[in-house]
């Protein structure tokens, strides 16, 4: 497992298996065959194209490559087409984007009416207030995002 400077040393216990966290380096993803990068967007640039190089499978949880036309953005349940000529073990990287979760959520909803009645445009309503993990343990409103997202409403086509 790898992850920040910060986090290195720590250990990880699953299924009653411990798990020793190294630090991710330039040389750390060798020998990797999918990498899930949810550490930001400086990060996967330096880091995820370095794993690519090297054979690895990257799913880039950012907004970094997700406007990209040579990066696939899929939700596996929606277009699973998209990442075919993905194959995982055959000494090829890929990097794969993905969409925000409230994206996700919206589209898994939104994709079987679209296939059965064409969907035209979903308007999103930003008035709900938004909540993040806190202390891992409370949930707070992003009351300041939420009051100005209350502000302006987003029209999105969908394709």
């Amino acid at each position: 497992m790898l992850a920040s400077k910060r986090s290195a040393g720590k250990h990880l216990t699953f299924e009653d298996n411990e798990y020793d966290v190294e630090e991710l380096t330039a040389d750390g993803s060798s020998g990797v065959d999918i990498a899930l990068f949810s550490a930001g967007g400086s990060i996967i640039k330096k880091f995820g194209p370095i794993a690519v190089d090297r054979g690895s499978i990257v799913v880039d949880n950012s907004s970094s490559f997700r406007m990209d036309e040579d990066v696939p953005f899929v939700i596996p349940e929606v277009n699973p087409d998209a990442m075919e000529h993905i194959r995982l073990g055959n000494g090829k990287g890929a990097l794969i984007a993905n969409p925000s979760c409230s994206t996700i959520i919206c589209l898994m909803a939104a994709t079987p009416l679209h296939r059965r009645a064409k969907v035209g445009h979903i308007v999103r309503n930003d008035a709900a207030p938004k909540f993040k993990s806190h202390n891992s343990a409370k949930k707070i409103p992003e009351t300041q995002q939420a009051n100005n997202e209350r502000k302006k409403t987003k029209r999105n086509s969908f394709a």
